[in-house]
């Protein structure tokens, strides 16, 4: 009985030197993203098949992303709020003597969820992570075409959506800790998007923003001790 109350007590001084650690967290990182319908919606843009030579000059590429956490590490479990921002494009264009056509479609994405973070061996210097993040991803396109016949502009529309998406994101990574109030992370995951909605004043859209992909992220992460 002795013994256990001995190991018990042990348990609970090796979780209070870990538990109680408010962490802030920047990650820059790169993401691809899937874009299918937005690519559809180009090819499908009438002057794409009118005009000879029309051109894909951007196609929704893989682009820099920026995330921000502030969490709460309980020995292996970390679990906080986040927010992160991501953005591409794609445009079809046509220029030549007579004129000029360009259809542009610019995509931002802000995420707004939760993460939880285990760690399957004992805090240390080095520390590989499972991790699991979900929530919404807030989307504002807009939309820029412009029609011009010599000097003169014959078309020039801009064009606003907004919409919300739900997320879900798995990733592994590792915890470098190089002191006592800061690390550096590495991590790989895959964002999935289940569910894709835009709309354009208030009414339903025919595309959508999907954003799934590759991420890779690296960052730093400050701890604060919240004894």
């Amino acid at each position: 009985m002795k013994k256990l109350l001995l190991f018990t007590c042990a348990l609970l001084i090796d979780a209070t030197v870990y538990s109680q650690e408010i962490t802030l967290e920047y990650h820059p990182g790169y993401g691809t993203y899937n874009m299918s319908g937005m690519k559809e919606h180009l090819k499908n843009i009438p002057h794409y098949s009118r005009f000879e030579g029309m051109k894909f000059t951007d196609k929704f590429p893989g682009n820099l992303s920026h995330d921000l956490r502030m969490g709460y590490l309980i020995n292996r479990h970390h679990f906080g709020v986040l927010f992160s921002h991501m953005n591409t494009a794609g445009q079809i264009h046509l220029a030549d003597y007579s004129g000029e056509y360009r259809y542009r479609v610019h995509l931002y994405g802000n995420k707004l969820g939760v993460f939880y973070r285990f760690s399957p061996t004992k805090p240390d210097k080095f520390t590989p992570f499972f991790e699991l993040s979900t929530g919404g991803v807030f989307n504002i396109v807009n939309i820029h075409e412009v029609f011009t016949i010599g000097d003169r502009i014959s078309k020039n529309e801009k064009t606003k959506l907004k919409g919300t998406n739900l997320f879900v994101q798995p990733a592994l990574g590792v915890i470098y800790r190089f002191c006592s109030f800061a690390s550096t992370s590495a991590s790989v995951g895959y964002e999935w998007n289940p569910l894709t909605r835009l709309s354009i004043k208030g009414n339903k859209a025919t595309i959508d923003a999907d954003w799934t992909g590759l991420r890779i992220n690296a960052g730093i992460i400050t701890y604060f001790n919240a004894k």
